[in-house]
């Protein structure tokens, strides 16, 4: 049994190890479907009916907002600076939950300073919208809808809180855009970054 909510297909896991524990991965295709499945134990793998957080109705879970800052630069096209996530050590752009007190752009240059040590400054406007499943501490998989803001670049300082848990690098956009695993994310910085080619002659 299994549902869709936009690009994405939802399927509950059970995977129970020797030890009667258990954890699953997701698993993220090009095309955008994210699909569950347990990693198999001594005792094989089970997956069951349901899904992630749904309902006792049935209905799908709502997303969870989270805020993401894409930092970029014109150098002489545009540069998207990614960072590593903390476990996966995948690409990624700086993102978090929304801080209370903050307006959202507050939020998106906070965790750009914190995972990337990024000073500069927040467009107001919202680039777009993507989703990925998170994982939690339990296991537990929680959809989250992230709100991305661009962000221009003044400097990188020497020290920033998350230094040592991640590395960062400057990425031509159209790689940048390769390297992330979120379809929707893809096609925002190709977008943008389409959009700001050729600025610098212009300037």
């Amino acid at each position: 049994m299994m549902f869709r909510q936009g690009n994405v297909i939802y399927l509950s896991y059970k995977c129970n190890d020797s030890d009667g524990e258990g954890r699953g991965e997701d698993l993220i295709g090009r095309d955008g479907t994210i699909l569950l499945f347990g990693e198999a134990g001594s005792s094989g793998c089970l997956l069951s009916c349901g899904s992630p957080g749904m309902k006792a109705d049935g209905a799908p879970p709502k997303p969870r907002q989270q805020v993401a800052a894409l930092p970029f630069r014109i150098a002489p096209q545009p540069e998207i600076m990614l960072v590593t996530s903390r476990e996966t050590r995948r690409w990624v752009v700086p993102k978090g939950w929304p801080i209370e007190g903050r307006s959202l752009p507050e939020t998106a240059a906070r965790e750009a300073y914190e995972e990337a040590g990024l000073d500069g400054d927040v467009l107001p406007d919202v680039l777009g919208v993507y989703h990925y499943l998170k994982r939690k501490k339990s296991g537990a998989m929680v959809l989250c809808a992230v709100s991305v803001f661009p962000m221009a670049v003044r400097q990188q300082r020497r020290k920033w809180p998350e230094k040592k848990q991640r590395l960062t690098r400057w990425f031509a956009y159209k790689e940048a855009a390769a390297l992330v695993h979120e379809d929707e994310l893809r096609d925002m910085i190709l977008a943008f970054g389409a959009a700001h080619s050729g600025l610098s002659r212009q300037g």
